[in-house]
């Protein structure tokens, strides 16, 4: 994260396991732009690259984690580009989704399968979620995985978008 801060218009990727990580802590904004700014002093941010890209940063990459991280090893390995996801109605429904949110906010409402993918896919871009939410929300908007009981009464299964759907 230091040296992404630090750099943040360079062409240096962080290995697999570092990123998964980064990945893992942009799940949680709220956290994340909590510890960058202790950490960095501002917010760290974050774009998707293709395998093409990945390849291509990968020399360089190696060469300024090898300089900064030495004696840990980079230990990068590519990752095969991912199936095509037609993601056009989850998009759709993500945004309907943060329309519903804004208007109970005060609500616990669970995302469906499809559009918490888009949502997750927001949070990997921390300086555009953040604006976006600033703008529906007037802050950051939460996203609680750590919710996992799916008994028939649960917090969980209570308000689903599915059965609020009617409410558009």
């Amino acid at each position: 994260m230091q040296i992404k801060a630090a750099h943040p218009n360079t062409d240096i990727i962080p290995p697999l396991d570092v990123h998964w990580i980064w990945h893992c802590h942009m799940l949680s904004p709220v956290n994340y732009e909590k510890d960058c700014h202790a950490i960095c002093g501002q917010v760290v941010d974050h774009k998707l690259l293709s395998s093409d890209e990945i390849q291509k940063r990968y020399e360089s990459s190696l060469r300024a984690w090898d300089s900064f991280c030495a004696p840990e090893p980079y230990d990068f390995m590519t990752v095969q580009r991912q199936r095509n996801f037609n993601y056009q109605d989850a998009v759709k429904r993500y945004i309907q989704f943060l329309l519903l949110k804004q208007t109970y906010s005060n609500e616990f409402l669970t995302p469906a399968y499809d559009f918490d993918l888009i949502w997750h896919t927001h949070q990997v871009h921390p300086l555009n979620y953040g604006r976006d939410c600033i703008a529906i929300f007037g802050c950051l908007l939460k996203h609680d995985d750590s919710v996992n009981d799916r008994s028939n009464n649960s917090k969980l299964l209570k308000r689903t978008f599915s059965n609020m759907s009617s409410d558009f």
